[in-house]
């Protein structure tokens, strides 16, 4: 943790974050939008554009509302890649109003039985991905989205 970017530690937790500039993306409320890719093309919508509805600006691109099942799936699968603190039942529990267990017993319990994840973390509450699971996080991060 002594290691560890506050800036990725944002993304890694799905929590919510400004995105500033040509080809920024960001997440604010239920919305994540990405803005045009081209600086040039970034200055010219900011200057002559109409003003949108924050969170989008004149150089939003892209912008999509995210239920909640898919937060609660993002998150985990974000959460997942923090090998040492893994995600938290606690803070799950309290962004959700839902368990861990309630939210994604089924596929906990699958992926427990292969050995690819496991309760420990920092907190001891967490749910973190075993040293096996560590190589196949891509298919553990699938059971979730």
């Amino acid at each position: 943790a002594d290691y560890a970017s506050r800036h990725n530690l944002q993304y890694w937790r799905n929590m919510p974050y400004i995105g500033l500039g040509a080809g920024a993306h960001g997440y604010v409320g239920d919305m994540r939008i990405a803005n045009v890719l081209a600086p040039a093309a970034y200055i010219q919508r900011c200057s002559n554009g109409t003003v949108k509805k924050f969170p989008r600006t004149q150089a939003t691109v892209n912008a999509k509302v995210i239920d909640t099942r898919t937060e609660m799936g993002d998150t985990m699968m974000m959460g997942l890649r923090l090998l040492q603190e893994g995600v938290s039942a606690q803070s799950f529990l309290q962004r959700f109003d839902q368990s861990l267990d309630t939210a994604f017993g089924d596929e906990i319990n699958d992926l427990k039985k292969l050995g690819l994840l496991e309760w420990g973390g920092e907190d001891d509450g967490s749910l973190r991905l075993t040293p096996k699971g560590r190589f196949l996080g891509n298919q553990v991060f699938l059971r979730f989205i």
